[in-house]
């Protein structure tokens, strides 16, 4: 099942989000372990968002190797 920024995060619609993403549970749970990184994901097509710099710009906020490359 795939869920938005704002379900798994604040577990709310995320109609209001001025940007979201979807992705597979799998494919997060690669990312977070550091399995994948967050520019390949997002070659391969496996997130899927209407502002993909956004998406960058977000995860560079955290110190998670894999979602800063």
């Amino acid at each position: 099942q795939s869920r938005g920024l704002g379900d798994v995060y604040k577990r709310q619609s995320g109609e209001n989000a001025t940007v979201s993403m979807t992705i597979s549970h799998e494919h997060w749970a690669e990312l977070l372990g550091g399995k994948m990184t967050l520019s390949k994901a997002l070659a391969e097509g496996l997130i899927k968002t209407d502002d993909e710099n956004r998406i960058i710009r977000y995860f560079a906020c955290f110190d998670l190797a894999t979602l800063n490359s």
